[in-house]
This record gives structure tokens, sequence and C-alpha cells, in this order.
């Protein structure tokens, strides 16, 4: 099974945090009166999705 962990486009979280997702530009993300752009925080032992792209 592919996993997040091993595709190019997935940056490692610092110790115990979960990684995120970069393929895509973040997207904003509406917080009461401001917007904070975010990105998909996935686990690296996540299956891969379709875009996954091997990080050799």
């Amino acid at each position: 099974m592919t996993q997040c962990k091993f595709c190019a486009h997935f940056l490692r979280g610092e110790g115990d945090m979960p990684g995120e997702c970069y393929r895509f530009p973040p997207a904003p993300l509406s917080d009461d009166d401001a917007f904070v752009c975010v990105r998909p925080v996935v686990d690296g032992e996540d299956k891969a999705c379709g875009e996954f792209r091997g990080n050799q």
C-alpha cells in the first residue's frame, strides 16, 4: 500500500504532529471575521491519494 509519507508532496510534521499535503495551494478558511489559508493535514501512515508522486 502506498502511504502519504512516501509522497513528494508530503511535508512531515515535527515530533508527534501530523504532516501537511503540499500538492495544491492552501485553501482559504473563514475564522470569524478573518481568513486563514490552510493545507490538508494528513498522517504519514494514511493511504496515498490519486495525486501521489514518489519522493525519490
